[in-house]
């Protein structure tokens, strides 16, 4: 897993973007990222839309207010997956579905390519 935390900006008084990115089975993201049973607070993520994009098929969830769903919270996830390779990003804020989708796409069609 890889992340970028961001950070407040003084200039705007916004919060700047920021994602956690990683890969693995299918397994375990649906068990460390979209089930998160380490968080205190539960929360299930709630499937949004199946999509299919350059051969690779993304599942976009949104994830539980924070604090349940852990560093996810109130964020949304895909997951992509070509060829057994599985993939998941998350840009975080509530408008960035479309940019999370495209960088778990990046980040599988690199995975997936043969050496």
């Amino acid at each position: 897993m890889s992340f970028n935390a961001g950070g407040f900006d003084p200039a705007t008084g916004k919060q700047t973007v920021h994602w956690i990115v990683g890969g693995g089975t299918r397994t375990a993201i649906v068990h460390q990222v979209l089930a998160n049973p380490q968080n205190e607070v539960k929360g299930n993520a709630t499937f949004i839309r199946h999509l299919l994009t350059l051969g690779v098929g993304v599942d976009l969830y949104g994830m539980p207010q924070f604090p349940a769903g852990g560093p996810f919270g109130g964020h949304t996830v895909a997951v992509a997956h070509k060829h057994g390779f599985w993939t998941f990003a998350s840009v975080h804020g509530p408008n960035h579905g479309d940019a999370s989708i495209a960088i778990a796409v990046a980040m599988t069609l690199a995975a997936s390519r043969p050496p």
